[in-house]
């Protein structure tokens, strides 16, 4: 039986995010996650304890290069007394060496902390924004197909 190719794996080059339908052309990374809560299960009569899954959270974080001032938009949206956050956030891996596209939808991420300035001497300026989402809000559009194995 052969193994997959290391060509097939998908490479982080290929991942785009987009904002309201806006490619955000700046991204250096992106990771979106579930978390999951559990509470310990005492079994009565034993010395055993498991858990038990209880609710679920959605948490991310992105990275951008400092190309252009995103941070006005999020600014006057806290001058405004609103929700700080993004709507609308797709997410495509598109490596062509892979079996297809995977495509991710978050209706909407609230920010936890956004930056107004970023500076270190003889570096370039990167935007690190964590954020959080409902996983009710997020929906796999497409996903890469598990590719054929040979004998």
């Amino acid at each position: 039986m052969s193994r997959f190719q290391g060509r097939q794996v998908a490479a982080g080059t290929f991942v785009s995010m987009y904002v309201g339908g806006e490619l955000v052309f700046d991204l250096k990374s992106i990771e979106a996650k579930f978390t999951i809560d559990k509470e310990d299960v005492i079994q009565n009569g034993t010395k055993s304890k498991d858990t038990k899954q209880v609710t679920v959270g959605g948490e991310g974080t992105f990275v951008t290069h400092h190309v252009y001032t995103r941070a006005k938009k999020l600014f006057d949206q806290f001058k405004a007394g609103k929700e700080i956050g993004y709507e609308d956030i797709i997410i495509t891996l598109q490596d062509p060496d892979t079996n297809g596209i995977e495509t991710w939808e978050i209706d909407r991420i609230s920010l936890d902390e956004f930056s107004l300035i970023v500076s270190e001497n003889a570096s370039l300026v990167e935007n690190e924004t964590p954020f959080t989402f409902n996983p009710d809000d997020v929906t796999l559009k497409e996903v890469i197909a598990r590719p054929a194995v040979s004998n």
